[in-house]
C-alpha cells in the first residue's frame, strides 16, 4: 500500500494501551471517501502489505491506522 502514511509513535502507543486494557472503543475513520464509525475491542494491531491495521474483536474488522480520525473508550 504505497499511499500508507505512518502514524505518530504516540498514537500507536495509545492504540496499544487501549488494546492491552481490553477497552471497548468507538473508532471514527475514513473509508472509501466516507466517514464511518465502528465499535469494538482492539484485538490486535497488525502489519500487512506495508500498512498497519487495528483488528476489532468479534467482527474482525480491520481499520487502517492512517485512516483513523478519532478513537475513544466507551
Amino acid at each position: 500500500m504505497p499511499d500508507y502514511v505512518p502514524v505518530a509513535c504516540s498514537f500507536h502507543d495509545r492504540l496499544e494501551h487501549l488494546a492491552l486494557g481490553r477497552r471497548v472503543c468507538t473508532v471514527t475513520f475514513v473509508e472509501a471517501g466516507r466517514e464511518q464509525v465502528a465499535e469494538g475491542r482492539i484485538a490486535d494491531i497488525v502489519t500487512s502489505r506495508g500498512a498497519e491495521f487495528i483488528v476489532l474483536a468479534g467482527s474482525g474488522d480491520r481499520i487502517r491506522l492512517d485512516r483513523i480520525r478519532d478513537i475513544r473508550p466507551v
